[in-house]
């Protein structure tokens, strides 16, 4: 689960949420800049609370809240997200599945036109055009298995 609470509103609120109320008037975090201070203290504080429930039970705890939240998925939950498969942003070139461009417009297509490159299918190209290597340094890397 990831929270935004960069303001003093937002951190009370979200105090109160998670049950840790006692945070909002503790000194060394009553200001953003204190507790980007303390930060590594708080988050542990926060983390060991956020672990008392599931992703999907805070979720419906900060359903009202002001502040931003989200869970932070896995690949699979990714992939499987409603949000993700409505903007139809995984999409298919040949045998692959990728992940398409997020924006979409509305007088133009946006769309994945090239797999990805197989690995070391653009190593030689690399080795000579961005780095400038010549034919026969190309071949000393390949043969001393530095590249393959």
């Amino acid at each position: 689960m990831t929270i935004g609470a960069g303001s003093n509103e937002l951190f009370h609120e979200m105090c109160e949420v998670v049950g840790l109320p006692h945070l909002k008037t503790t000194e060394k975090y009553s200001t953003n800049a204190l507790r980007v201070e303390y930060r590594e203290e708080l988050i542990g504080i926060l983390a060991n609370q956020i672990k008392t429930k599931t992703c999907t039970e805070w979720t419906e705890e900060f359903k009202l809240s002001k502040f931003p939240y989200g869970p932070v998925n896995n690949i699979q939950e990714v992939f499987s997200d409603p949000q993700v498969k409505a903007s139809e942003l995984v999409q298919e070139i040949g045998s692959y599945k990728v992940v398409g461009p997020a924006v979409k417009y509305s007088l133009a297509q946006n769309t994945v036109r090239l797999p990805p490159p197989e690995l070391g299918q653009h190593t030689r190209e690399v080795l000579r055009n961005v780095l400038h290597m010549s034919g026969s340094e190309i071949e000393e890397l390949y043969q001393k298995s530095i590249v393959s």
